[in-house]
């Protein structure tokens, strides 16, 4: 199985701290890869489980790509901020310290 990883490391109270590690080798892959989950999430049922409160929130998204399918591990206790934060690391990617996986 091969599988593409982005793992986010999002400091709530500094965003210039955010660190990606991955093993795409492109930005325009990991560009790729976090919205084209975003899209999967779309429709998604709202989320009422209470939000894990933390300075440093950690997202690891990994992408089958022998089926396009996504599996997602995180610390926020709650989908719409982990998805948040996937829309606030999306946005400002080109500032965002890449480090290989």
């Amino acid at each position: 199985m091969s599988m593409a990883i982005v793992d986010i490391s999002f400091d709530i109270n500094n965003s210039d701290k955010t660190v990606i590690k991955t093993n795409i080798k492109e930005k325009e892959g990991i560009e790729e890869a976090l919205s084209d989950f975003i899209r999967t999430q779309i429709g998604a049922r709202k989320d009422e489980s209470e939000p894990n409160k933390y300075d440093t929130y950690s997202i690891k998204i990994g992408l089958d790509l022998s089926d396009d399918s996504f599996r997602i591990e995180s610390n926020t206790g709650n989908k719409g901020l982990t998805l948040g934060i996937i829309m606030a690391t999306l946005k400002q990617l080109d500032n965002i310290a890449l480090q290989p996986l």
